[in-house]
């Protein structure tokens, strides 16, 4: 009897997955088709890299908001855990907590953009450098001499992932709201 009451709470957020591996979907094909367009890159390894850094920013997402957590107020954490892996947003919650989250969703959109920029980046030169393994020595070099400037000419790399990640939040956060209008409509 003991473990049937337990076993809910530990089998979790099996919604909050289900909607994760939808919004890394959503993510990756929309950021695929922006990275093919604007870096004229084949659609193969616009999906490799749309898929990487993806990957990449939702592990550092999980990991940051899990090692964030004990910090948040005592007060606000439960409205938070109960939104994020739950979906338990009811209106009182979000009329007192309604600015936090949009600020906490604008540093979210700018670290992702950040984050998924180094990690194109890096992977752009950690494919080089296995490719050509003697000039990469030396371009390796050259790179970490540079000082990178963020120009947001058309086809530069910060152009594409700031469209592919402004895009795909925007995508993003259509579906969440078409969900709170169900939840809200259909209870």
């Amino acid at each position: 009897v003991e473990l049937q009451q337990i076993m809910p709470s530990t089998i979790l957020a099996l919604r909050a997955i289900v909607f994760q591996f939808l919004f890394l979907a959503v993510a990756i094909v929309i950021e695929t088709i922006v990275l093919h367009k604007t870096l004229r890159l084949d659609y193969k390894i616009s999906a490799q890299y749309a898929f990487t850094i993806n990957l990449l920013s939702v592990f550092v997402g999980w990991i940051v908001f899990f090692n964030v957590q004990p910090f948040i107020p005592e007060d606000l954490r439960p409205k938070i855990i109960s939104i994020l892996l739950f979906e338990q947003l009811s209106p009182e919650i979000w009329q007192r907590t309604a600015s936090t989250f949009l600020f906490i969703g604008l540093g979210v959109f700018l670290a992702t953009f950040f984050l998924k920029f180094q990690g194109l980046r890096l992977l752009k030169l950690l494919l080089e450098r296995t490719e050509k393994n003697a000039e990469s020595e030396e371009m390796v070099r050259r790179f970490l001499r540079q000082k990178q400037s963020f120009k947001f000419r058309r086809n530069s790399e910060i152009y594409a992932v700031f469209v592919g990640n402004s895009c795909s939040f925007s995508a993003i956060l259509f579906l969440l709201l078409i969900r709170l209008f169900e939840q809200t409509r259909y209870p």
